[in-house]
């Protein structure tokens, strides 16, 4: 099974790297804050939907995708 971000926007795909960085970094509890969506936003330049979206699909992935 591919990378969960396989179907993302070229935009967000450039981005991967730092939102995989944030999300290992928050394994504990993945699930970004208002203010940490906008921080990661101004670093990124995505919006905070965007990122919203990225993160759903990288919890499915890592949570709910079985390794084979």
């Amino acid at each position: 099974m591919g990378h969960p971000t396989a179907s993302l926007s070229k935009e967000v795909s450039e981005k991967v790297p730092l939102l995989d960085s944030w999300f290992q970094q928050h394994s504990d509890h993945p699930y970004p804050s208002a203010e940490e969506r906008s921080h990661l936003g101004a670093v990124t330049g995505l919006s905070p939907a965007q990122i919203s979206k990225y993160m759903i699909k990288v919890r499915i992935f890592e949570y709910y995708v079985p390794y084979s």
